[in-house]
C-alpha cells in the first residue's frame, strides 16, 4: 500500500512539473515577444529622432536668415525698397526654403521681396485683415517670433508664415518702441522634402500635427491623422510661439532581424529536459532508498537473532579457527603469540599450544626477518588502523615460498591491553594463476569493443600479422590478397597517411597503453575507405608488450556525413557560397598576423537595390533563382585568394586580397556593379536590379576585429544607398575616429565634472595708475589625474554648443560665488567676472537660474558679480540677448563685452547691449608698440568707449611699456601676465599684499593728471 501511495504521489508531482514547465514556456515566449517589440520601437525611435533633428535644423536655418533681416532693419530702420531688395537677394542666394519676405512698419506692408507676384500686398494693413492680425498682434505683444501654418497661399501651394517684431531704441532714451513686423513665407513642402520626411524608402510612417504651433491641439497637416491614435512614438518640435508633434510608426514591411528567438526556445527546451531528467533521477533515488530501508530492517532482525546465539557460536568459532585453512593468529604488544591455529602451526612445524608466549624467531625464522615482523606488529598497533599487506613466507618443511594476503587488525583485549589479530590467506595459487590470466583478461577487454569489423593480432618479435575476419572481401579483393606480412599490408594504405602510420608503429614496440589511429585503405575499385584502428598490448612477465590485438572499423560513411555537416555549417545552402560563419573565421585568420606583416585586403559589403520588389511581384521562389544566378556571376569576378560570402537575404560580402586603395579597387567595384546590373532571364521574366556597395580597407591605424570591419563596410553601404544607390561609398576611418574621440572626450569631461576635477584660477584686474585691485577674472582649469593641469583651450571647444557647456557654465558661476564668500569671511571684498557662453545667454530661464545661485550666497552683493560675454555670442539674436542683460542689470549683475573689436558689428552692440565694460582684445595690445594700425584701432576703441560712456579694460598687458602707452591713451584698467598670471584662490591674498604698480605707471598717471 505504501508503495502504491508513493507511486501516486510521484505521478502527481510529475504532472505538476509538466504544468509548471508549460507555464514557463508561455512566459518565456511572452518575454521574447516583448523584447522584439522593444527593439523595434528603439529602431523607430532612432529614425524619428533623426528626422526631428533634420527638420529642426532646416527650420532653424530659415529662421536665422529672417532674424538676420530683423537685425538689418534694426540697424537701418529707414531702409528703402532698393536696400530691402539687395538684402533679399543675399538671403535668397542661401540654401533655404523662403518664398518671400516682407517688412511692415507700423503694421503696414511697405517692403516685399521678390516683388513679382506680390505687388498687391504693398500697402496691406494687418489691422484690417483679421485672419493675419491675430498672429501679428501676438508677435508684437510677446516680443518674440510667431510661426503660423501650414496654410494655403494665394499664389498657390502651402507654406509657413513667420512673424518677427522689430523693437528700436530712440536716441537718448533707454526705452524701446515698436517699429513694425518682419514676415516671411517658408515653403513647407520643400522644407519637409529636404528634411527627409518625403523619402519614399523611409522604413517608418510619419505624421505631423500642431498647425499654427498648437501642438496636440492642432490639426494634422502631414501624414495620417490615425497614426497618433495607434502605437506610434511621438516627439515634439519646438517652434517660435509653439510646437509641433511628430509621430512615427514602423511600416508593415519593416522587420527587425531576430536571431535569438530560436536560442530562447532551444535554451528553455534544454532546461525543461534537464529538469525532467533530474526528477527521474530523484524518483529513482527514492526507490533505491526504500529498498535499502527494507534491507536494513531485515539486517537488524538477523543481528538480534545472532546476539541470542552468540554464546553457542563462540565454541563453534574456536572450532572453525582451528579447522580453517587460512592462518589465524593473535599477538600481544611485544609481538609474542597469544593465539594461533593449526594452519600456522603446520607452517612453523609445531603445535598451536607450543606457540603461545613465543615469537617468530623461536621457530626458525631468521632473526633479521623476525625482528622486522616484530616491528611491523608494533607499528600497526601504534597506528590503530587495519592494514592489508601481501607477504611471502617459506615453508619450514618443504622450503617452498608461499604468498599470503594478510589482514592485520589492532584491538584491545579484555583487560584493555593492545593486541593484534592477523588473518593470512594463502594466495600462492592465485598469484601463479594471475599471470596466466593476464593475457585472457586483455583479450576480454578487446572483445568488449563495440561493433568491430575486423580483428587482427600482430606479433612484435617477427612482425607477423594475423587477421580474424574476411579482409579481402571487405576491400573487394580476391581471397589471399592480404598475406601475413605487414609490408604487404602497408602498400594498401593511402600515400598521404602512410608516413603517420609508420611513425606510429614505433609506439607498438615501446608503449604499454592503447593506440588509436585513422587512415585510408585502398579498395579494389581504386577508391579509399576510412578505417579506425584501435589496439591494446598483451604483456609478458616483465611488463613489456609481447603482441598487439586490434580492431579495425570501416568509418567511411561517418567521415562522409561529417564532411557534409561541415560543408553545411560553412556554406549557404541556396547559393553554395560561404556563409557568415566561414567569412568570420576567414577574416579572423587573416587579421591574426601577430608579428608578421598584416594582410592587405578590401572588404566590400554588397546590398541589392530592388530585390524586395522581385520577391513581392514574382514570389520568393523566383527570388531564390535570381540570387543563384547573381551568385554565379560573383564567382567570375574572384581572383586567386579572393572570397565572396552571402550573409543572408540580398546581402553579400566580398574580400579582395592585396588591395589597399580605392584606385586599385575601382575596376573590381565597377565589375561588381556591371555584373549585378545585367538583366537575368528566368522563365518568361527579365529581372534586373542594381547594387549599393560599402567599402573598407585593412589594415588600419587602429586595431580592429572582424566584426568592426564588417560594421564599417555596412555603414559605408548605407551611405551609398543614401547617395542614390547603384554606386559605392568608402568608409572614412579618420572621420569615424574623430567622432569617437570627440564622444569619448565629452564623456570624459562629464566624468571630470562629476568627480570635481575642474578648478578655478583667478587673474587680477588692476588700476595701473593707483595699483588698486578692481576685481579678478575667474578662469577654468582641468586638474586631470593623469595629464596634469589642462588649459581651457583643449577642452572648451569640444563642448561648444553642447548641453554640457550649460552644466559647466553653471558650475563656474556657483564656484566663483562660493570663493567670493570665502574671501569675504577673510575680510576681502573682491569682485569676480565670469565668462559665459552663447548657449547660456540664450536660455530663457538664465535669469531665474542666476537668481537661484545668488540666493544660495545672500552675503554676496550681486553688484560684485560681472558676466563677460564674447562680442560674437549675441550675433544670433541681438534683441533676446539685450533683454536678458537688462533683466540681469535689474538684479544688480553687470556685463562686460569680452574681446571687443574682433566681432562682426561692434557699433550695433554698443548701441543695443547694456554692457558697462568693454574689454580690449589682447591681439590689439600685443603689437600696439610696433604696429601703427593696432595703435589706431586701440585709440578708436577707447574713443568709442568714452563716446558711449562705457568703462574700458585692456587684456594681455605683458610689459611696462604697454601699460605706459595705455595710460597715455586714457585706459587705466588692465590685466595680463605683466601684472599677474592666473593663480589659485589661496594665493591671491598673498599676491595682493605684495602687489605694487611699476614706478613708470605711477609717473605716467601723475604726468597725465598734471
Amino acid at each position: 500500500m505504501l508503495i502504491k501511495q508513493r507511486r501516486a504521489t510521484a505521478g502527481f508531482l510529475f504532472a505538476l512539473l509538466l504544468f509548471v514547465l508549460a507555464l514557463g514556456a508561455c512566459y518565456v515566449e511572452r518575454l521574447n515577444q516583448s523584447r522584439i517589440t522593444t527593439e523595434q520601437r528603439a529602431v523607430v525611435q532612432k529614425h524619428l529622432f533623426r528626422l526631428r533633428e533634420q527638420l529642426e535644423m532646416q527650420l532653424v536655418k530659415d529662421l536665422q536668415l529672417v532674424r538676420g533681416l530683423v537685425a538689418s532693419v534694426a540697424l537701418q530702420p529707414e531702409m528703402t525698397a532698393a536696400d530691402f531688395a539687395r538684402i533679399g537677394t543675399v538671403l535668397f542666394t542661401h540654401d533655404n526654403h523662403l518664398r518671400n519676405i516682407a517688412a511692415a512698419p507700423d503694421m503696414v506692408i511697405s517692403l516685399i521681396y521678390p516683388l513679382e507676384g506680390n505687388r498687391r500686398a504693398i500697402g496691406l494693413d494687418y489691422r484690417n485683415v483679421p485672419a493675419q492680425f491675430e498672429a501679428v498682434e501676438r508677435a508684437r505683444i510677446s516680443g518674440s517670433s510667431v510661426l503660423a501654418g501650414p496654410l494655403k497661399l494665394v499664389q498657390g501651394g502651402t507654406g509657413l508664415l513667420v512673424r518677427m517684431p522689430v523693437y528700436l531704441t530712440r536716441p537718448g532714451e533707454n526705452s524701446e518702441y515698436f517699429w513694425g513686423i518682419i514676415s516671411a513665407v517658408i515653403d513647407d513642402q520643400r522644407l519637409f522634402k529636404s528634411s527627409g520626411l518625403m523619402d519614399a524608402d523611409l522604413p517608418v510612417e510619419i505624421a505631423i500635427r500642431g498647425r499654427d504651433g498648437l501642438g496636440e491641439r492642432g490639426d494634422v497637416f502631414l501624414g495620417r491623422a490615425e497614426l497618433f491614435n495607434e502605437q506610434a512614438i511621438v516627439t515634439e518640435i519646438l517652434l517660435p510661439g509653439g510646437y509641433w508633434q511628430l509621430a512615427a510608426s514602423a511600416r508593415s514591411e519593416f522587420t527587425i532581424a531576430e536571431p535569438y528567438t530560436f536560442l530562447f526556445r532551444l535554451g528553455y527546451g534544454l532546461f525543461s529536459l534537464v529538469v525532467l531528467l533530474a526528477f527521474g533521477l530523484m524518483a529513482r533515488s527514492l526507490h533505491a532508498a526504500s529498498i535499502a530501508q527494507r534491507q536494513a530492517e531485515t539486517s537488524q532482525a538477523l543481528l538480534t537473532q545472532s546476539m541470542d546465539t552468540l554464546h553457542e557460536r563462540e565454541q563453534l568459532l574456536r572450532t572453525v579457527i582451528d579447522e580453517m585453512p587460512d592462518i589465524v593468529l593473535v599477538k600481544d604488544s611485544n609481538a609474542d603469540f597469544l593465539l594461533s591455529n593449526a594452519a600456522l602451526a603446520r607452517l612453523y612445524n609445531t603445535t598451536p599450544q607450543a606457540m603461545v608466549g613465543k615469537y617468530d624467531a623461536d621457530f626458525g625464522v631468521p632473526s633479521e626477518l623476525a625482528e622486522s615482523m616484530r616491528q611491523n606488529v608494533l607499528d600497526v598497533i601504534a597506528s590503530g588502523e587495519t592494514e592489508i599487506v601481501f607477504e611471502d613466507s617459506q615453508d619450514s618443511v618443504t622450503g617452498e615460498v608461499r604468498h599470503f594476503k594478510s589482514i592485520k587488525k589492532p584491538f584491545k583485549g579484555a583487560h584493555g591491553d593492545s593486541q593484534l589479530l592477523v588473518i593470512a590467506h594463502d594466495i600462492t595459487d592465485i598469484v601463479r594463476a594471475r599471470k596466466r590470466l593476464e593475457e585472457s583478461e586483455q583479450r576480454f577487454k578487446i572483445a568488449g569493443m563495440a561493433a568491430y569489423d575486423l580483428v587482427y593480432e600482430w606479433s612484435i618479435d617477427d612482425d607477423s600479422l594475423r587477421w580474424f575476419g574476411d579482409i579481402d572481401r571487405m576491400l573487394g579483393y580476391e581471397a589471399g590478397t592480404f598475406s601475413e606480412s605487414i609490408d604487404r599490408w602497408l602498400t594498401f594504405i593511402h600515400p598521404d597517411d602512410l608516413p603517420a602510420v609508420k611513425a606510429r608503429s614505433h609506439l607498438y614496440r615501446q608503449s604499454v597503453d592503447g593506440v588509436q589511429q585513422e587512415y585510408r585503405m585502398r579498395h579494389c575499385d581504386g577508391s579509399y575507405r576510412y578505417w579506425s584502428d584501435r589496439a591494446l598490448p598483451l604483456m609478458d612477465d616483465d611488463g613489456q608488450a609481447l603482441r598487439w590485438v586490434g580492431v579495425c572499423t570501416d568509418i567511411t560513411d561517418q567521415k562522409e556525413q561529417q564532411a557534409q555537416l561541415e560543408y553545411a555549417a560553412y556554406h549557404d545552402m541556396l547559393t553554395q557560397l560561404p556563409n557568415r560563419v566561414m567569412l568570420s573565421e576567414r577574416l579572423r585568420q587573416l587579421m591574426q598576423h601577430e608579428g608578421d606583416a598584416p594582410v592587405e585586403m578590401a572588404l566590400v559589403y554588397i546590398d541589392l537595390d530592388g530585390f524586395k520588389e522581385i520577391n513581392d511581384l514574382h514570389g520568393h521562389e523566383m527570388g531564390d533563382h535570381f540570387l543563384i544566378a547573381i551568385s554565379r556571376r560573383f564567382r567570375k569576378l574572384l581572383r586567386p585568394g579572393d572570397m565572396i560570402a552571402r550573409l543572408g537575404g540580398d546581402e553579400f560580402v566580398a574580400v579582395f586580397m592585396h588591395t589597399t586603395t580605392s584606385d586599385e579597387l575601382e575596376p573590381l567595384l565597377q565589375g561588381v556593379l556591371q555584373q549585378i546590373a545585367q538583366p537575368v532571364r528566368l522563365d518568361e521574366a527579365i529581372l534586373q536590379v542594381s547594387a549599393s556597395l560599402g567599402v573598407t580597407f585593412y589594415p588600419q591605424v587602429e586595431d580592429i576585429d572582424e566584426d568592426q570591419l564588417l560594421r564599417q563596410a555596412d555603414q559605408a553601404m548605407y551611405q551609398a544607398k543614401l547617395s542614390g544607390k547603384n554606386g559605392y561609398h568608402v568608409f572614412d576611418t579618420e572621420q569615424d575616429r574623430t567622432i569617437r574621440d570627440q564622444r569619448e572626450m565629452l564623456e570624459r569631461i562629464a566624468t571630470a565634472l562629476a568627480e570635481r576635477e575642474f578648478v578655478l584660477y583667478y587673474q587680477p584686474k588692476v588700476n595701473m595708475r593707483t595699483g588698486e585691485l578692481v576685481g579678478v577674472e575667474a578662469l577654468i582649469r582641468w586638474q586631470h589625474p593623469e595629464c596634469g593641469m589642462v588649459p581651457p583651450g583643449e577642452f572648451l571647444p569640444v563642448i561648444e554648443n553642447h548641453p554640457l557647456s550649460l552644466e559647466l557654465g553653471r558650475w563656474v558661476i556657483s564656484e566663483a560665488l562660493r570663493q567670493m564668500t570665502c574671501w569675504q569671511r577673510e575680510g576681502l571684498e573682491i569682485s569676480v567676472s565670469v565668462n559665459i557662453c552663447c548657449m547660456q545667454l540664450q536660455q530663457t530661464d538664465f535669469v531665474e537660474q542666476l537668481q537661484q545661485m545668488l540666493a544660495v550666497h545672500p552675503e554676496i552683493a550681486p553688484q560684485r558679480l560681472e558676466l563677460e560675454v564674447l562680442e560674437t555670442s549675441a550675433l544670433e539674436d541681438l534683441q533676446q540677448v539685450s533683454r536678458i542683460m537688462t533683466e540681469c542689470q535689474r538684479i544688480g549683475v553687470s556685463f562686460a563685452l569680452d574681446d571687443f573689436g574682433t566681432g562682426y558689428s561692434s557699433l550695433a552692440y554698443l548701441k543695443h547691449l547694456p554692457a558697462a565694460v568693454m574689454k580690449i582684445d589682447r591681439s590689439f595690445i600685443r603689437d600696439m608698440l610696433v604696429d601703427p594700425d593696432d595703435r589706431a584701432i586701440l585709440e578708436g576703441v577707447i574713443g568709442m568707449a568714452a563716446a558711449f560712456r562705457r568703462q574700458v579694460i585692456a587684456e594681455g598687458v605683458e610689459d611696462i611699456e604697454q601699460g605706459e602707452l595705455l595710460l597715455q591713451q586714457g585706459c587705466e584698467l588692465a590685466q595680463g601676465f605683466g601684472i599677474a598670471r592666473p593663480m589659485p584662490a589661496a594665493e591671491l591674498p598673498g599676491w595682493l599684499h605684495n602687489w605694487q604698480p611699476p614706478l613708470a605707471w605711477r609717473h605716467a598717471g601723475q604726468t597725465e593728471t598734471a
